[in-house]
């Protein structure tokens, strides 16, 4: 009798570990997701406009520093999760497209995330910003998954007295991460404040499968 037990113990054992076995590695997002908003600001000097400065490509009397200063806001707005009433509410999905998405909700929840990254130089401001969709475990944007799709858009708010001109807008990366590229070219006319200066300026902004960006 005792080994008929020790027996049955086992089995239930082994099909115990069976079936946790076949439980999807992504049934249920990381346990670290951030879904709140953040704003951020950092100032640097762009390398490429001291280049440009070195070559002798304008500037003249005007400081240095200041025609190469940049500064660039990251803001990310708070998640908004996505529910099955959305799903059903939604009149453009088709009936695959719901069923898809109704199962991608059965592993785990889904959040949406508006991003924006703002730079500012000599008399301008450029901005690339759109929206992704993360779960713990994956992020997508303007590739859509379980029939959502996100963006990324990229312009000129504002140029005075300088042309802006828009050369790179792309998305790449992972599963786990998205990255974004933005450049753009700043040239200045043979005039004051800076003589001619002429160069390009990039800038990549990435988010992360629980919710952050960077």
């Amino acid at each position: 009798m005792m080994k008929l037990r020790r027996t049955l113990a086992s089995l239930a054992f082994t099909c115990g570990m069976l079936l946790v076995s076949q439980v999807p590695a992504t049934a249920a997002p990381s346990p670290d997701v951030v879904n709140g908003a953040v704003e951020k600001t950092t100032k640097n000097v762009s390398s490429a406009c001291l280049e440009a400065v070195a070559k002798g490509k304008g500037v003249g009397a005007a400081p240095k520093q200041t025609a190469c200063e940049v500064t660039t806001t990251s803001k990310t707005s708070e998640a908004r999760r996505v529910t099955a009433a959305d799903i059903k509410a939604d009149a453009s999905l088709k009936s695959a497209d719901r069923t898809e998405m109704v199962q991608a909700l059965s592993y785990g929840a889904i959040y949406s995330k508006h991003f924006s990254w703002f730079t500012t130089g000599g008399g301008y401001t450029v901005t690339h910003n759109g929206t992704f969709y993360y779960n713990g475990w994956k992020a997508w944007a303007t590739t859509p998954y379980a029939a959502y799709g996100g963006s990324h858009y990229c312009f000129v708010n504002y140029a005075f007295m300088v042309s802006i001109n828009t050369q790179q807008c792309y998305e790449t990366g992972n599963d786990f991460e998205r990255d974004f590229y933005f450049q753009w070219q700043v040239a200045w006319p043979a005039a004051p404040p800076y003589f001619g200066l002429s160069y390009t300026v990039s800038h990549w902004g990435s988010v992360y499968a629980n919710g952050t960006t960077s």
